[in-house]
């Protein structure tokens, strides 16, 4: 339960439970315990789903353009229900130049914008902050609902480089609460699962689950390999289906097994990994994760293993030093 809990795969644990007919064989007290949790994650999931329809309604209205990332709009998309995954924030990606239009709207609906100093963290001029956060925090009092406009896909430019234009040009729908909702493209968002995965040291399971089951037919995965080929993400990608098939039975062509055995890093990165996902009791390591050695050193391996082949390797290293010497600037300045 503490690992199904702490790698948001409480609700497909119970559905797997229920299928499989093993549901009544569990101790009475496990199960209530397990079936409680679920029910509390599918409220929360619906309510988020509500207030999603709520924001693109308002959106809509306003000519606001913007796609929904991960969440709800990704458990609609590869589960067809809403109740099969786990929701937290709310994250959406906004065209540049309606960003103001899309806080000015959140914020009259009751989701302020929350600054970083509000949340404990350090606050630098315009061109510190751009780097530091690439997205903006909106917070509702009463709900504790949490809405994070992106201005980019990524904190680095150079590991997704696709421009909005791009990603509205091939963008598809999800229907939540009876309207159409903009997501990324079925051959996009398999890329930007696996990079907010790597950037994270694969921290929960839940990410690894929904790339396998979003890549589960050949054609699909053929199509991901060959669009992380064009950015130079591909021996990533096949880090990520080489775990995907160790772990969860995910049929991989041989060339992709052959490929993968003779890399150190990603070796390095399955034990890092196996390590993280192992023990339901530890706390969530996301936070301050650099105060962690296990977890600082599971998401600099998932880092390099992301560069690799990066098409603009150069300026994504450039970016993470830069980005790293502001850090330690702004921890000194904490004391």
């Amino acid at each position: 339960m503490a690992a199904a809990r702490r790698h948001r795969l409480v609700q497909p644990l119970l559905f797997t439970l229920k299928r499989e007919g093993w549901l009544d064989r569990m101790d009475p007290v496990a199960r209530c315990a397990l079936e409680q949790r679920a029910a509390l994650e599918a409220r929360r999931s619906l309510m988020t789903a509500g207030q999603v329809k709520r924001i693109w309604e308002a959106f809509q209205a306003d000519g606001i353009d913007a796609l929904l990332l991960k969440g709800v709009g990704l458990t609609q998309r590869l589960y067809g229900r809403l109740d099969m995954r786990g929701a937290g924030d709310i994250d959406i990606l906004v065209r540049p130049d309606h960003l103001e239009r899309a806080a000015a709207r959140l914020t009259a609906m009751g989701l302020p914008r929350e600054s970083w100093s509000q949340a404990g963290q350090p606050v630098g001029d315009a061109a510190e902050e751009d780097l530091v956060h690439h997205e903006v925090r909106h917070c509702c009092p009463s709900t504790g609902t949490v809405v994070e406009v992106h201005r980019r896909l990524t904190s680095n430019p150079h590991v997704l480089p696709w421009d909005f234009d791009t990603l509205w040009a091939r963008h598809e729908t999800v229907r939540i609460g009876g309207i159409a909702v903009p997501v990324l493209s079925s051959a996009q968002e398999p890329l930007y699962l696996l990079v907010h995965a790597l950037f994270h040291g694969w921290e929960r399971l839940r990410w690894l689950a929904d790339l396998a089951v979003m890549l589960r037919r050949p054609a699909d995965m053929e199509a991901a390999i060959m669009a992380a080929a064009e950015i130079g993400l591909r021996p990533a990608l096949l880090h990520a289906l080489a775990l995907c098939r160790r772990w969860l039975g995910l049929p991989l062509p041989a060339t992709v097994e052959a490929e993968i055995q003779d890399s150190l890093p990603a070796r390095a990165m399955e034990l890092m990994a196996r390590l993280a996902m192992a023990d339901g009791s530890q706390t969530d390591l996301t936070r301050e994760h650099w105060r962690t050695p296990l977890t600082y050193l599971r998401t600099r391996i998932g880092r390099y293993l992301l560069r690799q082949g990066l098409a603009g390797g150069r300026g994504y290293r450039l970016r993470e030093l830069h980005y790293g010497l502001v850090k330690l600037r702004r921890r000194a300045r904490m004391g």
